[in-house]
């Protein structure tokens, strides 16, 4: 389940904004991070500092085309990478074909994608080892005001490490990926949260 982020006291020092990551301060038990600073205070900043729009920093774009193939069925193509098809759900067009993703699958592998690359970069910074892990999701559909639209989409994480020291620093690099998931941050819809961390 999501670990609780508990108060605790500033260091009794300094701690420039640049200095951060992997700084270890004597007045905490675990290493915190650029994303995860060692006071409430500093996180706070943290945060109202990438809330803010640099103008001056270049932007990051991502461009793609669809063509139209035939019926339901359409082409996403990215420069430099292999075309494919999508279409219509089977849901939603019982002569769809079979093999095909569809957007609703792109949408919810978005997001159970960015949790597992973000999941390992967290886990770097947090100095946390793990021998392997496992990502479920299952986005769900309601309808809304315009017609059917996701309501949720739930991610379940099984991550596996080897010592009690990586397990609990896992499980806190666990709960910071899926809060700074680039993409479930950018979705309309909630993203429910699970993992389970255990040692082999």
């Amino acid at each position: 389940m999501l670990q609780k982020i508990l108060p605790h006291q500033p260091p009794n020092h300094q701690i420039s904004y640049d200095e951060l990551p992997n700084k270890e301060c004597s007045r905490c038990e675990e290493y915190y991070t650029i994303n995860m600073s060692c006071s409430v205070i500093l996180f706070n900043e943290l945060k109202e500092r990438n809330s803010m729009s640099d103008k001056s920093q270049e932007e990051h774009k991502y461009d793609m085309k669809s063509n139209w193939v035939k019926e339901k069925i359409v082409t996403i193509e990215i420069e430099g990478k292999k075309d494919f098809h999508v279409a219509t759900p089977p849901d939603f067009w019982s002569e769809s074909p079979k093999g095909l993703l569809s957007p609703e699958d792109l949408f919810v592998a978005s997001a159970v994608s960015c949790f597992g690359v973000t999941l390992v970069g967290v886990a770097k910074r947090f100095h946390a080892e793990f021998k392997d892990f496992h990502v479920s999701a299952t986005g769900t559909l309601d309808k809304g005001e315009y017609g059917w639209e996701f309501d949720q989409i739930t991610i379940n994480a099984k991550i596996i490490v080897t010592t009690e020291k990586d397990k609990k620093r896992m499980e806190k690099a666990a709960e910071r990926a899926h809060r700074y998931c680039l993409v479930a941050n950018s979705m309309k819809c909630p993203t429910r949260f699970e993992s389970e961390v255990i040692i082999e």
